[in-house]
């Protein structure tokens, strides 16, 4: 494994981190930008042929820790989706609720 993939697998354990952390702070911009940095920083590693037995162990390494830290952020995630779901539907209540009165005051 070379030294530069050490230190791409580096990048991308301190991205998704970062990612898990932008996640429970609900910065979904956040998120999102630092998943495109880490995206391409992956696709580097794979399209990096230049020893790829040597460097198997430690990809396969870094796809198990991003497949744990983005399985942690899609629990996150639909929680959140849930939330708003449920949020959404308090607003078409309240919505149907005015409309019903404008209708029935004139």
């Amino acid at each position: 494994m070379s030294a530069s993939n050490i230190t791409v697998f580096d990048k991308v354990h301190s991205l998704s981190e970062s990612m898990f952390a932008a996640c429970k702070s609900a910065d979904w911009n956040q998120l999102a930008q630092l998943e495109s940095q880490r995206s391409t920083l992956m696709f580097q590693v794979f399209d990096n042929s230049d020893a790829p037995v040597a460097a198997s162990q430690g990809i396969r390494a870094m796809i198990e820790m991003v497949l744990n830290v983005d399985k942690e952020i899609m629990a996150i995630c639909a929680a959140e989706a849930e939330d708003c779901k449920v949020q959404l539907a308090t607003f078409s209540q309240g919505r149907k609720a005015v409309a019903a009165y404008a209708t029935t005051s004139n």
